[in-house]
């Protein structure tokens, strides 16, 4: 006889108890003997940005990365909240890429009306990500330092494009993933293989740097239903951002003439979006249940959050949001770089209970999905029956 899960959840939530006491009790020993190899081992970003790490912090004084901006996916969602966000800090330049033109004028309206003290120049680049030759040409075009009207070579790079179609494995055909590897994975590649050249070269020296911020999900953490196409294409840019941090660290660290470039990986939650509105339209029942646990994020608040990230001295890999995104982001560590010693400590300590934690979601993730499986059956069945 099968149990329901509910019965499930609070039998292995009783039988649970003296292992996750056991958990909570070691984990304070675990912390406390960890700290010291932690501190040697978390790699901390101190040549990144120097002078504005020892810089006395003043409101007026601009930070050294807010010289020119590019956000991919800029006129609408995330993106344009990024660059909002950019305006208010006085970003001397904005460039908005995205693939209609239309979105793209009045998203620079947007942008230059947050701007203050006309401190900023927004600029548009209507652009597909998906083709790299195009995108090559744009990306020559504006980080040409021989004309006094371009922008020049970037110090941030937002790659923020990117779109989700929510069905489930039988209702995908191949094109439907084929489509989102193009744009969510390779449109990544692409924005980087364009732009961290010009990134690169900008005449070194000790005060300037450069950071590319990738935007994955909470979904790229962890699979789930409805998203076996969107999924996968999110999990690929951790593997390419954790070789790529590796080797830009390698190149600042041999001397080699270049620029210290960073690279974070951020892992927004369902935010509230054009493009997620869109994605609802298609969202089946369990999918939208095991999305909504998790709630729905203000866009600006998601930009202000990628925004500060990306001008801190000390850089962090993960970019997590809220309670939930701090655990996920914990347990899925993995072999990921860490550049916080606190964030370090939590991983050491803590993996183990949050895994444990984690079983339960996943239960109740089962849940969710076998009672709308269920209640599509009858509905059939009903329906034939009529």
């Amino acid at each position: 006889m099968e149990f329901p899960h509910t019965l499930r959840l609070i039998l292995a939530g009783l039988f649970s108890l003296p292992a996750l006491l056991l958990l909570i009790a070691v984990a304070p020993l675990a912390t406390i003997l960890s700290i010291p190899s932690l501190i040697i081992l978390t790699r901390r970003k101190s040549r990144f940005l120097p002078s504005f790490a020892s810089a006395p912090k003043s409101d007026d004084a601009p930070h050294p990365l807010l010289q020119h901006a590019i956000i991919t996916g800029g006129s609408s969602g995330i993106g344009l909240a990024v660059a909002v966000e950019l305006a208010k800090r006085k970003c001397r330049h904005i460039t908005l890429v995205a693939r209609r033109e239309d979105q793209l004028k009045n998203a620079q309206q947007l942008v230059q009306a947050a701007a203050t003290e006309n401190a900023t120049t927004v600029h548009i680049v209507s652009v597909d990500v998906t083709d790299f030759e195009a995108l090559q040409k744009r990306a020559v075009k504006l980080c040409d330092t021989t004309s006094p009207t371009n922008p020049g070579p970037p110090t941030l790079l937002f790659h923020c494009a990117g779109y989700s179609i929510p069905l489930a494995f039988g209702d995908l055909s191949p094109s439907d993933f084929a489509a989102q590897v193009n744009v969510n994975y390779l449109g990544s590649i692409h924005a980087v293989k364009a732009f961290l050249p010009y990134m690169q070269s900008i005449k070194p020296n000790n005060n300037l740097g450069g950071n590319i911020i990738l935007t994955s999900s909470m979904s790229g953490q962890c699979g789930s239903y409805g998203y076996s196409a969107y999924s996968p294409t999110k999990f690929a840019l951790r593997g390419f951002a954790e070789s790529l941090s590796m080797e830009l660290d390698a190149a600042a660290a041999s001397g080699k003439n270049q620029n210290q470039v960073n690279i974070s990986l951020c892992y927004p939650p369902d935010t509230n979006t054009p493009g997620y509105e869109v994605e609802n339209l298609k969202k089946q029942e369990a999918c939208r249940l095991i999305s909504e646990s998790g709630g729905i994020w203000d866009p600006h608040v998601v930009g202000r959050k990628i925004v500060t990230v990306a001008l801190s001295p000390n850089p962090p890999f993960d970019i997590y949001f809220g309670l939930e995104g701090w655990m996920l982001s914990t347990i899925t560590a993995g072999m990921n770089p860490v550049t916080s010693v606190i964030d370090a400590i939590f991983q050491v300590s803590l993996m183990g209970l949050l895994r444990f934690v984690s079983l339960f979601y996943l239960m109740d993730f089962g849940r969710i999905t076998q009672n709308c499986d269920e209640k599509k059956k009858n509905g059939s069945a009903e329906f034939k029956t009529d």
